[in-house]
């Protein structure tokens, strides 16, 4: 896939969500089997989605002003390099640093 190709990412996995958003500094509060209110400093955002293995979407009028800047974005970007890593781990190849910031190397070896 050449490096210019772009990709949409739906917010599927919850536990990377989790993940992703610890890493962040934001925090996860469970409001439902399928509704979650993420939580950054004075902003903040409820997740929804209809049932568990389908994507999550931001519930309406549920978040502070900025909440795009300062969640949905950078939680967003997290959530793809974490899908990212663990896809090729699957694949059975090694991830590593790339050369360049949020770059990765992935090598297969045999």
């Amino acid at each position: 896939m050449p490096c210019y190709t772009r990709v949409q990412t739906l917010l599927i996995d919850l536990k990377i969500i989790e993940q992703a958003a610890s890493a962040l500094g934001m925090t996860v509060t469970k409001r439902t089997a399928n509704s979650y209110t993420l939580r950054k400093g004075n902003e903040y955002v409820t997740l929804e989605r209809t049932k568990e293995g389908e994507k999550f979407y931001t519930s309406t009028y549920s978040g502070s002003d900025g909440f795009l800047e300062n969640i949905i974005q950078p939680l967003t970007l997290a959530y793809a390099k974490e899908r990212v890593k663990q896809f090729a781990k699957s694949k059975g190849y090694t991830v590593s640093a790339g050369s360049k910031p949020n770059a990765y190397v992935l090598t297969k070896y045999g």
